[in-house]
């Protein structure tokens, strides 16, 4: 690989690190658009996983005592039941496809946070659930499992340091079990662990960078700038072929 892929490799992840850790969400629907821009989709999904795991770690065990079992707990069980279908999208539709799917997927990710959902649904417990199977068949296919289940909580009125802390929870035991259901497919492979360990500068400087900057910058400010990133990230996938 040669020496500009490895640069940009680290740029993307070194982003999309920076993300998470002011947020606690966000990795995979940044880096994965622009990384399958130049690396094949059933290498980039796996290796965005296997990249975020230890930033995961990191961000659960910081808010360990926020989080609501229970409710993640739903999530994953759905997840679990979801990810078989996205993992074998992701194994076995082309190359062509998955790139446009990502990229549709990562900008109606980005339109769906122009809006403020306030309508609570009843009967929340199963909803959950089932939310959690849409994201496992997401997450599975192409490693953006989150902007589902973020709405989700938003619609709900879930509070922002719990749904913060319930999502971390999630995410990690969700591609957990993803990484298995690769490994199986055959999708995680030596190539993912080498890709994702070339990248480790990056991750580890964007990781620092967002921590230094978490509670210094402006929500609105945030947020516009995580649209921006986001809807060209998309939208280059989307309309690259």
């Amino acid at each position: 690989m040669d020496l500009n892929t490895v640069l940009a490799i680290n740029a993307v992840l070194g982003l999309a690190a920076f993300f998470s850790a002011l947020a606690g969400f966000g990795f995979a629907v940044i880096s994965t658009p622009f990384l399958i821009l130049f690396l094949p989709p059933q290498q980039v999904v796996p290796t965005v996983i296997l990249c975020w795991m230890p930033l995961a770690v990191i961000l659960v065990w910081n808010c360990r005592k926020e989080a609501d079992i229970r409710r993640y707990g739903r999530l994953l069980i759905g997840s679990v039941l979801g990810l078989p279908f996205g993992v074998y999208i992701l194994a076995h539709a082309d190359e062509s496809t998955l790139r446009s799917g990502i990229g549709a997927l990562t900008l109606l990710a980005a339109l769906s946070m122009f809006f403020k959902p306030d309508r609570p649904f009843a009967n929340e417990k199963w909803l959950t659930s089932g939310v959690g199977i849409i994201s496992g068949i997401l997450g599975g296919a192409s490693s953006i499992s989150g902007p589902v289940v973020v709405l989700f909580g938003l619609n709900q009125g879930w509070h922002p340091r719990a749904m913060r802390a319930d999502l971390l929870h999630y995410f990690l035991g969700s591609y957990l079990v993803a990484l298995l259901m690769f490994r199986q497919a055959g999708v995680l492979n030596i190539e993912a662990i080498e890709l994702g360990s070339m990248a480790i500068p990056g991750i580890i400087a964007g990781y620092f960078g967002g921590t230094r900057l978490q509670g210094r910058m402006s929500p609105v400010f945030f947020r516009r700038l995580a649209l921006v990133v986001i809807t060209i990230s998309g939208a280059f996938a989307l309309f690259s072929d």
